[in-house]
């Protein structure tokens, strides 16, 4: 059924990770990951950054004052600068997600977790084209109610496949996926 789907496959992911988590009959469609040229992946993680910019210039500022004002006290603004340095690092950089569409799932790998949902959960795949061909794939997952947050009232869980190469390719991939899983429903 699908060995007329181009392969935009890239095998240099750790030996192809999701391997160890496909299941019987279940097969690779794409797997991308997170690219650093995608930029902030949403209004929140642009709200982290601000913050966290304006967390770590206040901290040298307050440590830096604190040194010059009252000697050893400054000690003080060292956790606090470390505490900046984290928020950076996690707003701008340390993106480490690989990401998978199988012909029954779709997943997402980060160093510290593994992830996937049913293909029959995902609805409302969207499409967020950025510069040098790099964009999002969002979609929201139905049925994990559990999860619902202040922002999220509907009880949807949004996810997707952020700062990867090629989204408008992923977008149709996942769509003819989606297609295909509900065809032999």
């Amino acid at each position: 059924m699908y060995d007329d789907l181009k392969n935009i496959t890239d095998n240099n992911y750790q030996d192809n990770i999701f391997d160890n988590y496909l299941m019987p009959n279940e097969i690779i469609l794409w797997q991308g990951k997170y690219n650093k040229g995608g930029g902030i992946k949403s209004f929140a993680s642009a709200y982290n950054a601000l913050f966290s910019i304006l967390w770590i210039a206040f901290a040298v500022f307050w440590t830096v004052s604190a040194f010059i004002l009252g000697g050893l006290f400054g000690l003080f603004g060292i956790p606090f600068i470390l505490i900046g340095v984290y928020l950076i690092k996690s707003s701008f950089g340390g993106h480490k997600n690989l990401y998978a569409i199988t012909n029954m799932r779709v997943m997402t790998y980060d160093s510290k977790s593994f992830m996937s949902d049913m293909l029959c959960n995902v609805i409302n795949v969207s499409l967020l084209q950025g510069k040098n061909n790099i964009g999002n794939v969002s979609f929201d997952i139905a049925g994990k109610r559990y999860e619902r947050n202040r922002n999220n009232l509907n009880g949807l869980v949004q996810k997707g496949f952020y700062g990867v190469e090629n989204p408008q390719e992923v977008f149709n991939i996942l769509n003819q996926a989606l297609i295909d899983y509900l065809q032999c429903k």
